[in-house]
C-alpha cells in the first residue's frame, strides 16, 4: 500500500510543471531529486517485501525491487517526452533514477547483512 501511494506521488510530481524555487540555481539539483525519489521508492518496496508474509514474497526480489522501479522511472521519462507539454524527458534523469534504485539495493544489502 505504501509503495502504491509513493508511486502515485512520484508520478504526480514528475508529470506536473516544475515550480520555481530558491534552489533552481543549483546545478543539476533535479538529478539528485530524481535519485532521492527513486531511492526512497526502492526502500519502501524493500521494506514492504521484508514485512510481507513469506508466501507473498517472490523468490527473485530483484525483479520487484530493481526492475519494477527502474521501469516505472523510464515510463515517466517517456511520458514526459511524448505525452506532456510541461516537462521533457531526459535520459540523464533516468540514469539518476536507476542510480537511486541501485543505491537502495546496496543500502539494504549492507544493513541486512549486519
Amino acid at each position: 500500500p505504501l509503495t502504491i501511494l509513493w508511486f502515485i506521488f512520484v508520478f504526480t510530481v514528475c508529470l506536473m510543471p516544475v515550480p520555481e524555487t530558491p534552489l533552481n540555481h543549483v546545478v543539476n539539483i533535479d538529478k539528485f531529486v530524481h535519485l532521492g525519489l527513486w531511492f526512497v521508492a526502492s526502500l519502501i518496496i524493500w521494506w514492504e517485501y521484508f514485512r510481507a508474509p513469506e508466501r507473498w514474497q517472490p523468490r527473485q526480489p530483484l525483479w520487484l525491487t530493481l526492475v519494477l522501479p527502474a521501469s516505472c522511472s523510464g515510463l515517466i521519462e517517456l511520458l514526459q517526452a511524448y505525452a506532456t507539454t510541461c516537462r521533457s524527458g531526459d535520459w540523464l534523469d533516468f540514469l539518476f533514477n536507476a542510480a537511486g534504485v541501485i543505491l537502495a539495493a546496496l543500502f539494504v544489502r549492507v544493513f541486512r547483512s549486519n
